[in-house]
């Protein structure tokens, strides 16, 4: 609800870096986001009638949404993948031109691209892509709303500037202990949420490589499942031919033991549901066989 209420008031000097009024800021923060309910408003037009009752300002919107992100008991990018984050942040350092202005880290003169400079972004797009859902999707909200603003001259708030307001929101962990590099944690932090702003139409597609592997990985794992099941559909041929050459005038039904089991899982369950997998994955191999009469009799 903040971003969208921001996205249509972004042209403000110093949007994120000048501070609002603290006491409409806590009332809007408090109609919004109720103790007693965990929904947002039912519509964005209830947001925009709060906005306009309490008479807020886009300075007060963004100390709320900055409060919101402060507020996350671990940061929007998690503890567990933060210090990945960091690391990748520090495969190409940052240069700069002969005037002292950040050249983006990916280009080099003449537009191609350095080793490290694509190794950094891949490694950016590969930890977005472990982010859980509900992370990642906020974070493409955010980083576009941010480099909306980076792209508006009256704001005054470039990529860097934006980097160091939303690094430590969006990294630090909440708690550091003492012995932590302070200043080199807040430094890649800042760093590598600038990279994503500058970045952020590259940052969440899928790499190729990535692509590549997975299809591989699949490729493999199909072939191995189909050994499989050829191997269990020649043990049940060999069952029935062994039933049948010993006793063709029976015609009672003949008891077929088959240990077909994923025994990493099945070992985790008991009972009934070990018993259903066995079922499930043995009729999953006759299944894949070829059209006969003995998988009919199976």
């Amino acid at each position: 609800r903040l971003i969208h209420l921001l996205e249509s008031r972004l042209d403000a000097e110093g949007i994120f870096r000048k501070s609002g009024q603290v006491s409409r800021q806590r009332q809007l923060r408090r109609r919004l986001f109720p103790a007693a309910q965990q929904d947002l408003p039912a519509s964005q037009s209830v947001a925009e009638a709060v906005v306009s009752e309490l008479g807020c300002c886009v300075h007060d919107i963004a100390g709320v949404l900055k409060a919101c992100l402060d507020d996350l008991k671990q940061p929007l990018l998690t503890d567990r993948l933060g210090p990945y984050f960091l690391q990748v942040a520090d495969l190409n350092p940052q240069r700069l031109d002969e005037n002292g202005n950040p050249l983006c880290p990916v280009e080099k003169p003449g537009g191609s691209v350095s080793l490290a400079a694509a190794r950094q972004l891949r490694g950016f797009q590969i930890l977005v892509q472990l982010l859980p859902h509900s992370n990642r999707w906020m974070l493409s909200s955010l980083l576009k709303l941010l480099g909306q603003v980076a792209e508006l001259p009256r704001t005054l708030m470039t990529p860097e500037n934006l980097g160091t307001v939303f690094g430590p929101l969006l990294l630090c962990p909440r708690q550091m202990k003492s012995t932590d590099d302070y200043a080199r944690i807040i430094a890649l932090s800042n760093r590598a949420v600038t990279y994503m702003i500058r970045h952020a139409g590259e940052l969440f597609k899928v790499p190729e490589h990535l692509v590549i592997d997975a299809m591989r990985s699949l490729s493999t794992e199909r072939s191995r499942c189909y050994s499989r099941s050829r191997s269990c559909s020649r043990e049940a041929d060999e069952v029935l031919d062994a039933d049948a050459d010993s006793d063709d005038d029976n015609d009672e039904a003949v008891d077929v033991c088959m240990n077909f089991v994923d025994r990493s899982t099945a070992s985790r369950l008991g009972g009934r549901d070990y018993t259903q997998l066995q079922v499930a994955q043995l009729y999953a191999a006759v299944q894949a066989m070829p059209e006969s009469a003995k998988k009919s009799a199976l």
